[in-house]
């Protein structure tokens, strides 16, 4: 089944908290290991995009902090497959089995092999970027969307180094050239408007409610 950009969301404001929603994340803690997974991806990618007085890292080299809270964030984000089976596994044995490139969901996907981007053939680097942008903020009593001003940071990495990627230049039945080409024009296209991080973050949600579909609405766990 090759990718499809259907999937890929609209986006026409972000989250001021950089949080999925609470009922997601309600929902999911009976996946003890891949909540903590997720809720510690969520904390890592808010880490990369805090300000500069809310890092306090030691030395003023900020950037290669911000980098590499980023590089921790997908590196939880690559190790819920594995832990959604381990936890699934002892109820279900075999029928734990959950892969997400057969869950037809673009963002995830391009978040996990961007993971492996980062872990085995580059180390990208982030650059930032200062716009308004519309975002929701969340109050006790509701919601609410307002204008503010975001410095949204970019990942850079190429469009050679992703289809290099071996699940991607040995899988063109999943990875077709063309679609793969449109897919990262979206991604850059949006992180340039919102920052890569909130990206994550709707990866992450989507995720989340892929597998709750996956191991709960569809079944009787």
């Amino acid at each position: 089944m090759a990718i499809s950009l259907s999937s890929l969301p609209d986006i026409n404001h972000i989250s001021q908290s950089l949080c999925i929603s609470d009922e997601l994340l309600d929902r999911v803690s009976q996946f003890a290991r891949t909540s903590r997974r997720i809720r510690c991806a969520q904390h890592l990618v808010w880490l990369s995009q805090a300000d500069d007085c809310e890092l306090r890292p030691p030395g003023d080299d900020l950037i290669t902090f911000r980098e590499g809270y980023f590089r921790a964030a997908l590196a939880e984000f690559g190790s819920i497959q594995e832990l959604i089976c381990i936890d699934v596994f002892a109820d279900r044995g075999p029928q734990s089995h959950f892969r997400l490139a057969d869950s037809g969901r673009l963002l995830p996907l391009l978040f996990q092999e961007i993971r492996n981007l980062e872990f085995h053939l580059a180390s990208s680097s982030l650059s930032s970027s200062e716009g308004a942008v519309k975002m929701v903020w969340r109050f006790p009593s509701g919601t609410e969307s307002r204008p503010g001003r975001l410095v949204k940071w970019k990942l850079d990495f190429t469009e050679s180094e992703f289809m290099s990627l071996k699940n991607v230049s040995k899988n063109p039945t999943l990875w077709p050239e063309k679609e793969t080409l449109q897919a990262l024009a979206w991604f850059n296209d949006n992180q340039a408007k919102w920052g890569v991080q909130p990206l994550f973050v709707l990866a992450l949600e989507d995720y989340v409610a892929t597998l709750l579909q996956h191991f709960v609405t569809n079944s009787e766990y």
